[in-house]
């Protein structure tokens, strides 16, 4: 741990306090992640003054928006007692899907109703082959997730898409 810095000659005691005092360790178990969490945001508002705007919370929540998305549709999965390792994937294949139907000229209502199509269908399928067989939701999730990133693979050349567009 952290105190294992302050070992002088009374290192031990202060390790022992701490492991044994209920009140610090009701405060490493509940609060632990949150007291490392305003203890680094600290530190990194000192260092850089950049850190605080306005620009950059709104650039962390809208990078942030995404995995909350994610992880809210993953947390239903784990829930019910499976898992889902094809989330990845099928989010960059919908989003390959999306860019590619707005490059060919569709609206984006059109291309964004396609990508989520897509997705479900995905999830349909992973969901059929788990109900109808024995196959674990670990290894049906886990093939259709080398499927996917393969045809994303294949689709792009490996390569980054890049696109703009003026409705995006």
């Amino acid at each position: 741990m952290i105190l294992r810095m302050f070992k002088g000659h009374n290192g031990i005691k202060i390790n022992r306090f701490l492991k044994e005092n209920p009140i610090t360790v009701f405060f490493q178990k509940h609060y632990g992640t949150i007291i490392i969490l305003v203890v680094m945001v600290a530190v990194i508002s000192i260092k850089s003054p950049i850190f605080f705007t306005a620009k950059n919370g709104i650039n962390i929540l809208r990078q942030l928006s995404l995995n909350a998305i994610l992880t809210c549709s993953l947390t239903l999965c784990i829930i019910s007692g499976s898992i889902d390792l094809s989330v990845g994937p099928v989010l960059s294949i919908s989003g390959i899907l999306f860019f590619s139907l707005l490059e060919m000229g569709y609206s984006p209502f059109i291309a964004i109703s396609a990508a989520m199509l897509f997705g479900m269908l995905i999830g349909l399928i992973n969901g059929l082959i788990i109900a109808n067989t024995n196959i674990p939701p670990f290894v049906v999730t886990l093939a259709s997730m080398y499927i996917l990133s393969g045809a994303g693979f294949l689709y792009t050349d490996c390569k980054t898409i890049l696109f703009s567009h003026p409705t995006v």
